[in-house]
């Protein structure tokens, strides 16, 4: 159920930023404009701390949720991966690997560096939302439009991620996005997250095989939740019912990993 909700939130999600990008219409300005204005780095260029404090707490609440619904680059990789899927006629097959910390944190500081220094449009080259909106809002605008180094560096970048996803899911994701390793530093502490439960599990690792974010350590019964992206795949897969959504720092009779 929760990862049905998650697909529908974020299909609404996508399709109504991806109609803001395409038709600058009043009503749909008026009507959902604030879901372009909860995306990050855009909100806090804009001084819309209310935006910002909103996704932090979200996170802190729930995790990466926003990676997983409200960006519109997080739910187009899972439109890629998913057909990439599908084109090969089965599933494609995740597994566990371990946070590649320096890539990860070396990307957010530099990030920030550039952020810092007043060259915002360099900065956003690596920023999900300005990489999406550069690309799409740009899409069916004459050619002349295209000539500009900033929209030819983000359709590249898109084409990369496209590759990535294609290939592997969320790489991108969890080793160069800069909002998603921002998010992560809450993540890791949110209060509602995909447990598993020791007890329950068959060891069959059919979480992990579903795992996009690659953060399932299916032997050791562990997820990084710094990683995680709350798209629930991992609880739809178990069929022991080993893995739940619930209150991460619930007691368990074993202690739940």
């Amino acid at each position: 159920m929760l990862r049905k909700i998650r697909i529908v939130l974020a299909a609404v999600f996508f399709i109504m930023i991806t109609l803001l990008l395409f038709l600058p219409i009043e009503t749909l300005q008026t009507c959902f404009g604030w879901m372009a204005g909860l995306q990050l780095p855009q909100s806090a260029l804009a001084q819309n701390f209310i935006a910002v404090i909103a996704v932090v707490v979200l996170t802190i609440l729930l995790g990466r949720v926003y990676c997983s619904v409200i960006c519109p680059l997080g739910v187009f990789q899972d439109i890629v991966s998913w057909i990439g899927g599908k084109r090969k006629k089965a599933d494609i097959n995740y597994h566990y690997k371990k946070e590649n910390y320096w890539l990860r944190y070396g990307m957010l500081v530099v990030f920030a560096v550039v952020m810092a220094l007043g060259f915002y449009e360099i900065a956003c080259l690596i920023a999900p939302y300005s990489i999406f909106s550069n690309v799409m809002g740009n899409l069916f605008a004459p050619i002349q439009n295209w000539i500009n180094p900033i929209l030819i560096a983000s359709a590249v970048i898109l084409v990369a991620i496209i590759v990535l996803a294609w290939r592997g899911g969320r790489t991108w994701c969890n080793n160069i996005c800069p909002i998603g390793t921002a998010l992560s530093l809450f993540s890791r502490f949110s209060l509602f997250c995909p447990v598993i439960n020791k007890d329950k599990c068959a060891n069959c690792g059919l979480c992990e095989k579903q795992c996009k974010a690659f953060c399932i350590d299916s032997a050791n019964h562990k997820i990084d939740h710094s990683r995680c992206v709350d798209c629930m795949n991992c609880i739809n897969s178990c069929n022991k019912g080993a893995i739940s959504y619930k209150w991460h720092y619930a007691k368990q009779s074993t202690k739940d990993k």
